[in-house]
């Protein structure tokens, strides 16, 4: 084979490999994580530190039975394997009234962060949690706080705040990368809680909708 064969030859097989590389598949991106983490709850479990409701011997109407018990149930929203809010339910007795001696007996229901970047939604009444219905936005726009009551009747507090029913309420994870917005899905009936489910948002999305899952 001649120099100037070898050089028409080499340059073929050279356009050849260039034409292969070409038609190579491009190498497929990552698949992305997933945009909501969701989890279901064991609906079975109620949380509730009332056994019973009794009436008052006065006659004054009915009271929470025992007078002095507590109840709690920790959350992790982002399974990371540690807590970031804890529901605490709590019955107990205080003197105020003789004559109207239910007065004295009371009873709350909270939520709290379970360190200064975990946070609930309130509404502007003091620091009532605020309730969310389905695909409504939670975001930054909402007024947040560490501690948030879900029901309070006293006679010594400034306010009570009370509901029965299906709703969401909304929480957020603050970070150095910034906030991750949740959702958790609860029923209440009377004294006793029923968590179903919550979400979050994978990264710092601006916002979850209520009862989102992807």
């Amino acid at each position: 084979m001649s120099a100037t064969h070898f050089m028409l030859f080499a340059s073929c097989a050279l356009l050849v490999a260039c034409a292969k590389d070409d038609d190579l598949e491009p190498t497929p991106a990552p698949t992305p994580a997933e945009d909501i983490l969701y989890t279901e709850l064991d609906s079975n479990l109620k949380l509730t530190s009332v056994d019973t409701l009794i009436f008052h011997p006065s006659g004054c109407g009915m009271i929470p039975s025992p007078s002095d018990s507590s109840a709690s149930r920790s959350i992790d929203v982002n399974n990371d394997g540690a807590a970031d809010f804890t529901i605490a339910c709590g019955t107990w007795y205080y003197f105020v009234s003789a004559s109207g001696p239910c007065a004295n007996y009371n009873t709350s229901i909270t939520i709290t962060g379970a360190s200064e970047d975990r946070k609930i939604s309130i509404t502007s009444n003091y620091n009532t949690v605020a309730r969310y219905a389905e695909n409504d936005v939670i975001d930054n726009t909402q007024n947040w706080v560490s501690t948030a009551t879900l029901m309070l009747s006293s006679a010594t507090a400034p306010f009570s705040t009370n509901f029965n029913g299906t709703t969401y309420i909304g929480l957020k994870i603050g970070s150095d990368q910034g906030d991750r917005f949740a959702w958790l899905r609860l029923r209440k009936e009377g004294y006793v809680l029923t968590l179903y489910s919550h979400a979050i948002a994978a990264s710092s999305t601006g916002q979850i909708l209520a009862g989102q899952t992807e």
